[in-house]
């Protein structure tokens, strides 16, 4: 017996059932949700890739779509729920309230939250971390509260616990969760959405980890006295230090085997807290990827890496980056060893063997691990450094700067065009000594 879902059923229960197939694909890890479709089988006409083929990454294309629904004309959140944290008993004060009846300052407040949780560039803020096997029942938990709208008290005090167990911290924060459906438009050929050619419905959470302090003390104005007293000191919740999207929106699609997480700074206690979570730490940081580009270098070439080499290298980043700028397939977006032996050999011009790159990236670059292109260099900015100048140089503005040997000293030679100043003094650059 074949169901042709799209027909048969509302556009509500499409999405559900698009994410029990997908649950299906790996039979070990989700055996009890299976049962909900065994007896029929569902075919769903669709234009999207095979799960097979598909794209395990959010990109940041499907990151602004999907921030494009935190605006009040989208009106399509549907539950928001709560949970402070609070005092050296950990108490927990829980809310729940459907999203439409906050007031609207309210409203406009809580989008601002979870705006922040979708802020930053994949690899500096935000992190494509998979739901690792070990993890079947955080995944079945998160995915049960998609499904149910975060209905289910039982359910949202199972997730708090598994929230403030992740958290090591003493201070005081607050959990909120968002859930949402986003009707997702479909695509032409050439990339324009069709509003009236929906897909899917995206059922997702959004979810914020705020910490709590006390305001400052200081002095207002009473209106009733007349005069400035000491102000009352409120808790108050500042911007997330990190959250989730769950599940994922890969593929313009909904990936439940991974949560795109956000993490406000790589000095917070973040890498913990989702290692705690979800059994999976997060990927490298922007600044660790790029260090570890010039680190793997330095290795290859020891004592032989002068400054062409490593300006030929920033080039070949740099190009990648401007040629691929939609990075719309993982594929172009990341590069794994393979993929930076062979740009550094490009860059160089110098033959690197499987062995030699193997030993300079030990230790420094684990097995599987993956760096995005737009981690390794700012396009926009070319950086040099001595022990006591900074130089920093628009690379879109101005020549490429140069070591040159002057008087038997190594000096950087960058060209001068239009005005210069020094210390905000205009000075005369067509006279020489």
């Amino acid at each position: 017996m074949r169901i042709f879902a799209k027909k048969c059923y509302p556009q509500k229960n499409i999405a559900d059932i698009r994410a029990i197939l997908r649950m299906r694909q790996d039979r070990s890890r989700l055996a009890p949700i299976r049962k909900v479709v065994v007896g029929f089988s569902c075919h769903i006409p669709t234009k999207r890739v095979p799960i097979t083929k598909r794209r395990m990454m959010m990109v940041k294309k499907e990151i602004a779509e999907i921030k494009k629904t935190l605006r009040p004309e989208s009106n399509s959140f549907t539950m928001l729920c709560g949970c402070y944290v609070h005092g050296e008993d950990r108490e927990r004060a829980t809310f729940k309230t459907a999203f439409q009846s906050l007031q609207e300052e309210d409203f406009f407040k809580y989008l601002d939250v979870f705006k922040k949780t979708l802020s930053g560039s994949i690899g500096k803020t935000l992190f494509n971390v998979p739901l690792s096997k070990e993890q079947q029942e955080l995944q079945e938990l998160l995915y049960e509260l998609v499904t149910d709208g975060c209905k289910d008290d039982d359910k949202l005090n199972e997730f708090y616990d598994r929230i403030t167990g992740a958290i090591e911290t003493h201070e005081n924060f607050v959990i909120f969760l968002a859930h949402n459906r986003y009707d997702v438009p479909g695509k032409t050929s050439d990339d324009l959405e069709m509003e009236d050619a929906s897909e899917e419905v995206f059922s997702h959470i959004l979810c914020a980890v705020c910490p709590v302090s006390l305001t400052e003390p200081g002095l207002g104005y009473s209106e009733e006295c007349g005069t400035f007293e000491s102000m009352v000191r409120n808790w108050t919740a500042h911007k997330p230090d990190y959250g989730f999207l769950f599940p994922a929106f890969n593929d313009r699609s909904a990936d439940i085997h991974e949560m795109l997480f956000y993490n406000r700074s790589v000095k917070s206690l973040g890498d913990q807290a989702v290692l705690n979570f979800t059994g999976s730490g997060l990927p490298m940081a922007a600044e660790e990827q790029k260090d570890a580009v010039c680190k793997i270098a330095e290795n290859l070439f020891q004592g032989e890496l002068d400054y062409s080499m490593a300006m030929a290298v920033k080039e070949q980043i740099d190009q990648t980056i401007e040629e691929r700028a939609d990075m719309e397939r993982a594929e172009e977006a990341e590069l794994d060893k393979e993929k930076l032996k062979d740009l550094l050999e490009r860059a160089t011009g110098q033959p690197i063997s499987d062995a030699e790159f193997n030993h300079a990236a030990q230790g420094v670059l684990d097995e599987g691990e993956k760096l995005c292109y737009e981690n390794l260099s700012d396009t926009r900015t070319l950086e040099l450094k001595t022990p006591t100048v900074t130089i920093k140089v628009k690379t879109n503005e101005t020549g490429t700067p140069e070591v040159r040997k002057i008087d038997g000293r190594n000096c950087i030679v960058i060209p001068v065009e239009g005005e210069l100043t020094v210390n905000g003094m205009k000075v005369e650059t067509t006279k020489t000594n």
